[in-house]
């Protein structure tokens, strides 16, 4: 009895330690961590002190205070998001199949790319969009809670891209060029997105679980964040990009991530069951609210005149 006494009264230490560092973490950079899910958050600090030869959470604190390096690499191992160009090919197919002869008859098009980490998704949506005809007429936002992964995603270079595999991908996911066409070198070992994929993408910080919506939308992406997110922030989540989107427009989630709330599920009808492409079925106008966003982002917003609601030929849809 003593024993398991001793051994709870540790794991509640240990619980403080770490509510503690989150909140060291929260102060010093404004990144909310609370709304994930706390085994994923445990299991995370627990990799990271094992990897660097810590014991105890609060031994973090006094270097993450002290060390901005310290503090950058904690929160992108606690905030690790997997990422690459055109990754899932399959997505990409159904995209351009399914969703963007629906783009085509509109006269502006408006993209939210949400947890969009270093913007390789991103950029990936905007070649398609490009090569489908549409990119003049397009913004798409890509927002994420890394600060330091949507720095590298303004930046438009990435030093770390394996072309070989990219280019495999791209031609999978029913590219009709070279990724090259889309690429120069950038500095050192990077690459560079060119002007053509660059121009009409913004990113902003924003946090889908706490914040308000961007704006209205013709396609919400939201692929694997979802189930990174506690229950009641995940049902928050869903009801915002339900707030955020046009009749008509769509949802896309990831593979592991569901409709769970009955009233949002009700809003929709599942059109590629695979990716989990959703298009929004209610007649109603929601209601919606604006966060703040970087200047770029609100004055493209209010400029743009309303969306024209229409639908492609029958011979352009997937049978």
């Amino acid at each position: 009895m003593a024993d398991l006494a001793i051994d709870r009264g540790q794991n509640h230490g240990r619980e403080l330690e770490v509510e503690l560092l989150l909140g060291t973490i929260i102060r010093l950079t404004g990144t909310s961590l609370m709304g994930l899910a706390r085994p994923l958050l445990q299991r995370r600090l627990v990799d990271y002190l094992v990897s660097n030869g810590v014991d105890r959470p609060a031994e973090l604190i006094p270097r993450v205070v002290a060390e901005p390096a310290q503090l950058e690499l904690l929160v992108d191992a606690i905030l690790v998001k997997t990422t690459a160009l055109f990754r899932d090919v399959s997505f990409y197919r159904r995209f351009r199949q399914q969703v963007v002869p629906y783009l085509q008859t509109y006269p502006r098009i408006r993209l939210w790319d949400v947890g969009c980490s270093t913007g390789l998704e991103t950029y990936s949506l905007a070649i398609v969009l490009e090569e489908e005809g549409v990119g003049e007429r397009a913004m798409i936002f890509g927002t994420d809670i890394n600060r330091h992964a949507l720095q590298q995603a303004d930046k438009r270079v990435h030093p770390r891209l394996d072309l070989e595999a990219s280019e495999s991908r791209y031609r999978s996911a029913g590219g009709t060029r070279s990724l090259a066409y889309y690429l120069e070198r950038g500095v050192g070992e990077g690459v560079r997105f060119r002007a053509q994929v660059t121009r009409n993408v913004a990113f902003a910080r924003h946090d889908v679980a706490t914040d308000a919506s961007i704006g209205v939308m013709n396609v919400v992406i939201c692929r694997n964040v979802l189930i990174y997110l506690a229950n009641e922030q995940r049902r928050a989540a869903l009801a915002l990009l339900d707030r955020s989107l046009q009749p008509n427009g769509f949802l896309v989630l990831g593979e592991t991530d569901e409709l769970q709330s009955d009233a949002v599920a009700g809003h929709y009808q599942e059109i590629a069951t695979a990716t989990r492409i959703y298009q929004r079925r209610s007649p109603e106008a929601c209601v919606r609210r604006h966060a703040v966003l970087p200047r770029r982002i609100v004055e493209d917003t209010v400029s743009m005149p309303p969306i024209e609601l229409a639908r492609p030929p029958a011979g352009n849809r997937e049978s």
